[in-house]
């Protein structure tokens, strides 16, 4: 699988929701494809929102550890409890991009075929 970074990862999530939202608007005119596609969207949308929450929530840890170490302000329990905390972020992290790409290569195929339908409209 080819590495997705997490600003790629963000483009992709926007991309689904200006698609879906698309697909919600004609959905009415066509209804095929468009039905076919809204649920997927969406959970696309999910994946990656969880993902894109991991990583700032990841950030936010780090910066907050670099302030209180920057002021003096962070003890051996304080760095403990922000590192136990900064990697469970990244293990839910790494569970969201797992969960996307194996999503991402099952349906893969199912989203290129929906893509030519709409296409062909």
């Amino acid at each position: 699988a080819v590495f997705l970074t997490v600003l790629i990862l963000i483009g992709l999530r926007i991309l689904f929701k200006r698609a879906r939202y698309a697909c919600e608007f004609f959905r009415e005119a066509f209804a095929g494809p468009m039905d076919a596609f809204i649920p997927e969207a969406v959970e696309f949308q999910d994946l990656l929102g969880a993902l894109q929450d991991t990583e700032v929530a990841a950030q936010r840890v780090r910066w907050a550890a670099e302030e209180l170490h920057k002021t003096g302000n962070l003890d051996l329990e304080g760095a403990l409890g922000l590192g136990a905390l900064a990697q469970a972020y990244r293990e839910s992290g790494a569970r969201s991009r797992r969960m996307f790409q194996k999503r991402w290569e099952r349906e893969r195929g199912t989203l290129r075929r929906l893509r030519d339908e709409i296409r062909a409209l």
